[in-house]
């Protein structure tokens, strides 16, 4: 009897776990997302023929940490979506989203295939910022900065099949903020310290001050500052 006690103790202690964590995950997308997802998989739940899938940004595991802002400032809104199986869980939702002041959103069109009478997914956005479909999926929406660390990201992921023996950047960060700056920087100085790439050379120009806050690597990194000339005026 004991033993079965401390079973059901230590399934209760994982379960608690398991909410918590969840709680975590769901808190970083705001009120509204994080009560909509309560409602979604907890009190409404029985409402839907299939639960939703969803917040997607609950859902996405980061191997590394430095590349969370990466994947946030690529998947945008997509985030916060959800995604059903049907028109009538996705009415369900629409209706649930409402209700916690949501203006939810259809990005992929309902499409039904006569020949096998099925539908095809249907992902409901469950941002409250109003951003349309076409927004989400172009980098017109993006800042300056925003864009300028996708393109660093990119990058980085064309890097990983191209062989070439020298990367060159100018003024790859001018229209980043400082925190931005800093982690792409560490990213490109990071990827260029590894070991497969000991045999290429990276060269990063910047009008601004380079600050590394990454492992020394002082036998492989060498940061040239130029002269500020002095300027008189007679």
């Amino acid at each position: 009897m004991g033993r079965i006690r401390e079973l059901i103790r230590t399934n209760n202690l994982k379960v608690s776990s398991l909410r918590s964590s969840a709680d975590d995950r769901l808190a970083r997308f705001g009120v509204k997302e994080r009560n909509l997802a309560i409602m979604v998989h907890g009190e409404h739940k029985k409402l839907f023929s299939k639960e939703p899938r969803g917040p997607i940004g609950s859902l996405v595991t980061v191997i590394d940490p430095q590349w969370n802002r990466a994947v946030e400032c690529c998947l945008g809104p997509l985030l916060n979506s959800y995604v059903c199986d049907n028109f009538k869980d996705a009415d369900i939702l629409r209706r649930l989203a409402s209700k916690n002041g949501i203006a939810p959103e259809s990005f992929l069109p309902y499409r039904l295939d006569l020949a096998t009478k099925k539908y095809t997914i249907c992902q409901v956005n469950g941002s409250s910022q109003g951003m349309t479909s076409t927004q989400c999926k172009s980098l017109r929406s993006f800042s300056g900065g925003e864009r300028s660390f996708a393109t660093i990201c990119l990058l980085l992921s064309l890097w990983e099949i191209t062989d070439l023996p020298f990367r060159c950047l100018d003024e790859f960060d001018v229209f980043m903020d400082m925190v931005n700056r800093d982690t792409a920087i560490n990213m490109l100085i990071d990827y260029a310290g590894q070991p497969k790439n000991l045999h290429r050379q990276f060269i990063f120009f910047s009008p601004l001050q380079i600050r590394y806050t990454g492992e020394e690597t002082t036998n492989m990194l060498k940061i040239f500052a130029s002269v500020i000339p002095c300027v008189l005026t007679l």
